[in-house]
C-alpha cells in the first residue's frame, strides 16, 4: 500500500495495520465495493458506523484485507491469505457478543454486518453463507422491530439490501425476491407518475428502477406455471398486469431521458450507463415473458442486444481505467464489486443470444473483465457459458450422425 497520510475523517482505534485497511477501505476500496453505482451505505454510513461500533470496524477492516488480497493477486478463493479469514472469524464472534449484549443500536449492527459478511462470504465462493446472511438481513428488515424503532440511515440500509436482494434472484432465478417493493393496488395502477417530468434527483430514478425490477421478478416467478404457455391461456389478471409493466418501463425511460442527455462523462455518465443497461437488459427479459417470445433472444442481427452490450462495454472500460488510476493499491490484478454491474447483463446475452457475433463478444468481454460482483464472478461465467456452447455443439454433432 502506498500512504503519504491516512484518508480517516477521524481517529481510528486499533492496531496500524487496522488503519492501514480502512485507510484502504476510504481511498480505494469504497469505490470498488460500490461498483458502477456510487452508494452512500459504503462512502458514509458503513464508515461512520464502525467509528462507534468495534464489531463493524472489525468486520470492515476483515473485507477490506479480503479485498485489497483479492485485487491484488490471482490466486483462486481456496487459497488468499488467512489474515482476512482469521478477522473475519473474529467479527462474527465479536457480533455474537454485541448482540447478546442488546441496547438501541444492536439491530443497525445486525444489518450494517449482513451486508459485509454477504460481501465477505461470496468473495471467498462460500455462495451459502452469503444468502444465509443476506436472508437474515432482510429477515431483520421486514420484522414488525424495525418499523417501531427509528434507525438512523435506514433507507441507504434498506437501498442495499433491496438490492442485494434483486442480485439473488437473479443469481437463483426459482427463488422470489424476499422484499415486495410494490403494493397490491400498485401492481394494478402502476408506481410512475407524470413521465414527462424528470425524476428529482439520479438516487430516485435509481429506487423506481429497482422497484420495477423487483415488480418484474416477482410477477414472472410467481407465474412460471405460464412458461411455453399460449397467451389465449394465461389468466388475464397476469397478462394485464404485464401490460401496465411494460408500460412503467416505457414511462421510466421517458423521466429518465432527462438525466441521461445531461451526463457527459467519469462516474455519472458511468452510473447513468448503469441504469440504462440495467433497464435494457431486465425490459428485454420482459419482453421474451408472459406470454413467451424466443424472438427476442433469437432475433439476428439483433439491435436491442447491440445497446446493451455498447453500454457493458463502455462501463467496462470506465471501470478498467479507475483500476489502473488508483494510487493507495497498484498493480491490481482484478476488480470486486458488491453490487451488480456489467457481468450478470453480459452473462445473460452470452447465453440467450442465438446472434454469434453478440455471443462471442459478451463472451469475450467477460473473460477481459477479471471481475466479480457479488455473487457473479465472470470466469465462472464463462466456464458456464462455454460449457453450453459445448453441450450445444454435441447435441448438433449427435443430431447430425442420426440424420
Amino acid at each position: 500500500l502506498t500512504i503519504s497520510s491516512y484518508s480517516l475523517p477521524f481517529r481510528i482505534p486499533g492496531s496500524q495495520k487496522d488503519r492501514q485497511m480502512l485507510h484502504y477501505f476510504c481511498a480505494q476500496g469504497s469505490s470498488d465495493i460500490s461498483g458502477s453505482l456510487s452508494s452512500k451505505f459504503w462512502s458514509h454510513t458503513i464508515l461512520q458506523n464502525s467509528y462507534h461500533e468495534p464489531v463493524v470496524r472489525q468486520a470492515l477492516v476483515a473485507l477490506s484485507s479480503l479485498h485489497l488480497d483479492f485485487a491484488t493477486s490471482d490466486a483462486p478463493a481456496s487459497q488468499f491469505a488467512v489474515e482476512p479469514l482469521l478477522q473475519h472469524g473474529k467479527a462474527l464472534r465479536m457480533l455474537n457478543r454485541r448482540l447478546s449484549n442488546g441496547g438501541p443500536e444492536a439491530v443497525k449492527v445486525a444489518l450494517l454486518c449482513c451486508v459485509i459478511f454477504f460481501c465477505f462470504e461470496s468473495t471467498v465462493g462460500n455462495i451459502p453463507a452469503a444468502l444465509q446472511h443476506l436472508d437474515k438481513g432482510l429477515s431483520i428488515l421486514s420484522s414488525d422491530v424495525i418499523n417501531s424503532m427509528a434507525i438512523e440511515d435506514i433507507d441507504s440500509i434498506f437501498n442495499v439490501f433491496a438490492r442485494l436482494d434483486l442480485q439473488a434472484t437473479m443469481f437463483d432465478d426459482d427463488r422470489l425476491p424476499f422484499l415486495m417493493l410494490v403494493t397490491p393496488e400498485e401492481r394494478v395502477t402502476g408506481i410512475i407518475r407524470d413521465p414527462e417530468i424528470p425524476f428529482s434527483t439520479f438516487e430516485e430514478a435509481q429506487r423506481m428502477l429497482d422497484r420495477l425490477q423487483n415488480w418484474l421478478l416477482n410477477l414472472t416467478i410467481s407465474s412460471r406455471e405460464c412458461r411455453g404457455v399460449p397467451a389465449e391461456s394465461i389468466p388475464i389478471d397476469i397478462l394485464h398486469e404485464r401490460q401496465l409493466l411494460e408500460l412503467e418501463y416505457e414511462r421510466w425511460s421517458r423521466k429518465f431521458s432527462y438525466q441521461a442527455q445531461e451526463a457527459k462523462k467519469g462516474e455519472e455518465l458511468c452510473g447513468v450507463q448503469t441504469l440504462l443497461l440495467h433497464h435494457r437488459i431486465t425490459q428485454m427479459f420482459m419482453w421474451s415473458r408472459l406470454p413467451d417470445d424466443d424472438t427476442v433472444w433469437d432475433a439476428s442481427p439483433n439491435p436491442i442486444a447491440e445497446e446493451i452490450f455498447a453500454l457493458a462495454e463502455s462501463i467496462f472500460n470506465h471501470l478498467r481505467n479507475r483500476h489502473e488510476t488508483a494510487e493507495t493499491a497498484k498493480n491490481l490484478r482484478r476488480s470486486l464489486a458488491s453490487d451488480t454491474g456489467i457481468i450478470a447483463p453480459l452473462t445473460m446475452l452470452a447465453i440467450k443470444c442465438a446472434d454469434e457475433s453478440i455471443h462471442k463478444r459478451a463472451t469475450d468481454l467477460l473473460a477481459k473483465c477479471r471481475r466479480q460482483e457479488g455473487l457473479y464472478d465472470a470466469m465462472t461465467m464463462v466456464a458456464i457459458v462455454q460449457g453450453l456452447d459445448e453441450e450445444k455443439k454435441r447435441r448438433l454433432l449427435v443430431a447430425k450422425q442420426l440424420g
